[in-house]
């Protein structure tokens, strides 16, 4: 969500810098925020898991991993706010339609992005790898891919299967974040009113992990996953401690790093 990522690079404090964040932010959108937090929304995960997710892309840079793919781009504003080197290629991913906004915005700005990116109009319910391929991904390079926020509209079985298919397009070296909330998100009387207005709306959460571990093929990745008081006591060595102030809102979210 720009809004909060917005909200947060204003901070003094900010966890999270996003000066692009502020290009996509719409009156209708502050209002469904502010709407969503009213009933318990995570949104302290819109945060967390954007730091986490520019930290792997960081240390897959410097390993020397050329290839970007963010799953359901959207909003994702890392192809203009990271410094990218120049010999990667960033692709986003997303259904036909949903990153033109984002593009008239930073086109409209004189804002380019600071790497190769290309645009990848697919759905990820379909033969998205085949237009990925036709966009110049190399599944024999490593690969860094983001996919945010999407574990939780899909059921487990869906999951697995795109877990499976980004296993198959990753060659060693390759590094994939995601975030999946733990059965006990849904299992919180305080997240009650958000789960039932998410159903209502027609984006009921389906996806819930008692572990990420169950949502890759067993011995295929090596995996970090930690829950936020894991990362506000420090315990992922390569990220900041998560301010306690985030944490609260999404306790019940697992973040995932897995590499091969």
């Amino acid at each position: 969500m720009a809004v909060v990522r917005d909200d947060e690079h204003r901070r003094a404090d900010a966890y999270l810098r996003d000066p692009y964040a502020q290009l996509l932010r719409t009156g209708a959108a502050e209002e469904q925020v502010a709407y969503q937090i009213g009933l318990g929304a995570p949104v302290g995960v819109v945060v967390g898991r954007g730091r986490f997710g520019d930290a792997a892309v960081e240390r897959g840079v410097a390993a020397g991993v050329r290839q970007l793919v963010l799953l359901g781009a959207g909003s994702d504003t890392r192809c203009w706010r990271l410094a990218l080197p120049s010999d990667l290629t960033a692709y986003e991913v997303d259904l036909p339609g949903q990153l033109a906004v984002k593009e008239s915005a930073f086109k409209a700005a004189g804002l380019g992005p600071s790497a190769p990116r290309r645009r990848v109009d697919a759905d990820l319910r379909g033969d998205w790898a085949a237009a990925l391929a036709a966009a110049g991904h190399d599944a024999g390079s490593p690969t860094v891919w983001i996919a945010e926020g999407l574990f939780y509209y899909l059921d487990r079985g869906d999951s697995i299967e795109l877990l499976s298919e980004i296993g198959r397009l990753s060659a060693a070296g390759s590094r994939v974040v995601f975030d999946v909330p733990h059965p006990a998100f849904a299992r919180d009387p305080a997240k009650s009113a958000f789960l039932a207005y998410m159903t209502e709306s027609g984006c009921p959460w389906l996806g819930f992990a008692e572990h990420p571990d169950v949502l890759l093929p067993l011995g295929a990745w090596r995996l970090d996953a930690y829950l936020p008081p894991d990362l506000v006591a420090g315990r992922c060595p390569w990220l900041p401690p998560l301010p306690q102030r985030l944490a609260d809102s999404h306790r019940w979210v697992w973040y995932a790093h897995a590499r091969r």
